[in-house]
Parts: structure tokens; C-alpha cells; sequence
């Protein structure tokens, strides 16, 4: 005997969040770099812009910079610069995919909370 597809209203509010998000933000792949700090974590500097090297995973560790601490930053900028090169887009597109994914995640953290 088949099982009919049953209805699931987390399912649909995911999928409504997910549609939601990626059509309000899915032009952000057009923007290119702005000139408020992007210069200073992406495309002006060099352990960013080489990629994903021993050496920069090295200083993503070890120093500070534009006085902050966070290596897992700098380690997203150096793989975006893997993947895109300095090709904006690509960077405001990984953007978009970690908000959806956070999008999702705090959906269920609340359903998880208030059932």
C-alpha cells in the first residue's frame, strides 16, 4: 500500500523562507565590491586575495587586522577568492547562501523553542 504524501507546515515554512530570501536578495550577485571596508578584508589585501594558502591560514590565526580578530573571516574571503577570484558576485553570493542558511536554522531554533 503507498503512503500518501502527507503535509508538513514546517516544510512549507521553510520552502516560504527560502523562496523569500533568495528573491529579495538574489541581485546581490550583480553588486560589485563597496568602498566602506571591502578594500581593507578582500580585495586590497594580499593574504586575502592570494587564496587559500598555508601562509594566510597562518596570519588568519596569528594577527589582527583592521583591529579585529577573526579567522574564520578571513578564511571564508581567501576560499571566495578561490572560487570567484575578485568577481564581487561571487562573494555577495556566498553571503546570500550563509543568511539562507541561517534564515532556515533560526526557523527551526524557534519552532524548536515554542513548538
Amino acid at each position: 500500500m503507498k503512503k500518501a504524501l502527507s503535509f508538513s507546515p514546517r516544510i512549507a515554512v521553510v520552502a516560504l523562507l527560502t523562496v523569500i530570501t533568495l528573491a529579495v536578495y538574489w541581485p546581490v550577485q550583480k553588486y560589485k565590491f563597496i568602498n566602506y571596508d571591502d578594500q581593507e578584508y578582500v580585495y586590497e589585501n594580499p593574504h586575502v586575495t592570494s587564496g587559500l594558502t598555508y601562509k594566510s591560514i597562518i596570519w588568519a590565526f596569528t594577527k589582527s587586522h583592521s583591529a579585529n580578530w577573526h579567522p574564520l573571516t578571513w578564511i571564508s574571503h581567501m576560499i571566495d577568492c578561490e572560487l570567484y577570484g575578485l568577481k564581487a558576485g561571487g562573494h555577495h553570493l556566498t553571503n546570500l547562501f550563509i543568511h539562507l542558511a541561517n534564515t532556515v536554522l533560526l526557523f527551526f531554533i524557534f519552532h524548536m523553542m515554542t513548538g
